[in-house]
């Protein structure tokens, strides 16, 4: 019966984690590591989450979307031309409220050998939101940052609540640097 129970989990859920089945931010790095520190003002909140994607993923994604749509060759060079050459990051921020998610009160830092590269203060951006079985609604919000450069070996984000304090702090490793 377990293995039953299991395999029907399996089969809706596909190869989502726990967390993404419990709707809690997870971290995607696409061949690239990510380690979280969560914010020290909330210990047990596991709120913010972030997803990078390198040019190559990023250009590869893209490339199949523009197949997809039969886009002619100026639109793909055009599109294609856009993409930066540090990837992007995007940070999923879920709250208890309409305001707390709102991204206009983040401010977003990367550091990389303790030199700070970027910083961006967040949009304003009215926040979606879901309603679990229970009634309760979590508030949640998407803002993605482009990159300039690539990373060599590691990049520090910090995702930083102007609104409700503290901050996410999050180190991106390059496979390269994985590795050495």
């Amino acid at each position: 019966m377990k293995k039953l129970i299991i395999f029907i989990t399996l089969l809706f859920t596909g190869c989502a984690t726990i967390g993404q089945i419990a709707g809690i931010p997870v971290n995607i790095g696409h061949g690239y590591t990510i380690k979280q520190k969560y914010n020290e003002k909330c210990p047990f909140c596991k709120l913010v989450g972030i997803e990078y994607k390198d040019y190559q993923t990023v250009y590869n994604q893209r490339v199949t979307e523009l197949d997809n749509r039969l886009a002619d060759e100026k639109t793909r060079r055009s599109e294609i031309g856009t993409i930066s050459e540090g990837g992007m990051i995007i940070i999923t921020i879920e709250r208890s409220t309409i305001e707390s998610a709102n991204t206009s009160n983040f401010e977003y830092v990367i550091f990389e050998n303790d030199v700070e590269i970027f910083r961006q203060y967040g949009t304003p951006s009215v926040p979606n939101y879901t309603i679990n079985s229970s009634g309760s609604t979590t508030w949640w919000n998407i803002e993605v940052i482009y990159l300039p450069n690539a990373i060599k070996d590691s990049i520090t984000l910090y995702v930083i609540d102007n609104l409700g304090g503290g901050r996410d702090e999050f180190k991106i490793i390059s496979p390269s640097a994985s590795t050495s």
